[in-house]
This record gives C-alpha cells, sequence and structure tokens, in this order.
C-alpha cells in the first residue's frame, strides 16, 4: 500500500513538472466603436493566416491586409482611411517564435480598431512543455502544433472581439 501511495505522489509531482498549452485574452482600452465583423489579416506567417481562417469559421469575414503592408504602416491614419474604405472594421496582428522542431512556442494575436488604431483586445497564448528537454516524450506530448494552435488563438478571440 505504501508503495501505491508513493508512487501516485511522485507521479502527481511528475505531472506538476509538465503543463499545456493555454491561452490569454485580454482586452486594450474601452473600445466603444462600432462592432468588429470585417478584419484584415497582416499575414506574414503560417499562425496568422491560421488564425484568420480559425476566426472567419467563428463568423467574421477576414481577408488579407494588402499585399507588402506591415502592422506599422497599416496603423498610421492614411492606411486606416484606404482599409476603412474597403470595409474593414479590425486588424489582426499575430506575432508569434517557433522552438527547434517548428512549433509554435508563444504568440501574442492582436485586433487593432481601424477607426482608431488603437488595441481593441489580442490573446497572449503559451505552448505546453514537459520539463523544457528538447525531444523528450512528456515535451512531445505536451506541445500543440500549428493547426491546434490558431484553433485555441481564435477561440479565445472570438469571445471578446466586439461584435
Amino acid at each position: 500500500m505504501k508503495f501505491q501511495l508513493s508512487l501516485g505522489v511522485a507521479f502527481a509531482f511528475l505531472l506538476s513538472g509538465c503543463a499545456s498549452s493555454g491561452a490569454v485574452a485580454v482586452s486594450g482600452a474601452d473600445h466603444g466603436g462600432k462592432p468588429v465583423t470585417n478584419i484584415a489579416v497582416v499575414s506574414d506567417s503560417v499562425l496568422a493566416d491560421s488564425v484568420g481562417i480559425g476566426l472567419a469559421a467563428k463568423g467574421f469575414l477576414v481577408s488579407p491586409a494588402p499585399s507588402g503592408s506591415n502592422a506599422m504602416s497599416l496603423l498610421q491614419q492614411s492606411q486606416r482611411q484606404v482599409l476603412s474604405e474597403s470595409g474593414f472594421d479590425g486588424l489582426l496582428v499575430v506575432k508569434s517564435t517557433n522552438d527547434d522542431e517548428g512549433r509554435p512556442q508563444n504568440a501574442n494575436a492582436m485586433i487593432y480598431s481601424i477607426e482608431t488604431g488603437m488595441l481593441i483586445t489580442g490573446v497572449n497564448w503559451e505552448n505546453g512543455h514537459g520539463f523544457g528537454i528538447r525531444g523528450s516524450v512528456t515535451n512531445q506530448a505536451m506541445k500543440v502544433n500549428q493547426h491546434e494552435a490558431a484553433e485555441d488563438i481564435a477561440e479565445e478571440l472570438a469571445k471578446v472581439i466586439p461584435r
């Protein structure tokens, strides 16, 4: 009986060293503007495109931002005016880092108001890890791929984007 109890305690400690992926939604300043339904995506990564696809699946209209543009240029008043005239009311910007195996390590997804250029909301996401040992079985089991990360991020964003 003592052996089973000790084994159970050891297993609990083993699992406490591991963490699954997770996303936390945050809100920017009080938006107070019109609802966000048509989102331009700054498409500079597979993860950004995948989050856009996830938002489209949740009922948002999603299109790529003009080719060759970046978030900083699109948040300038003149570019926001062009996006607004094209019917956009939100801009999705996703920044992420990948691990050595090509899986996302962490990401920030932000929705900016086309009307004001201010941050409306965002999501901070981090991949799971198992003891942090590269190539370990627990590390492999705890980490998710690009598709799963994008689903997590889109799910959390959809909850907090003002409609």
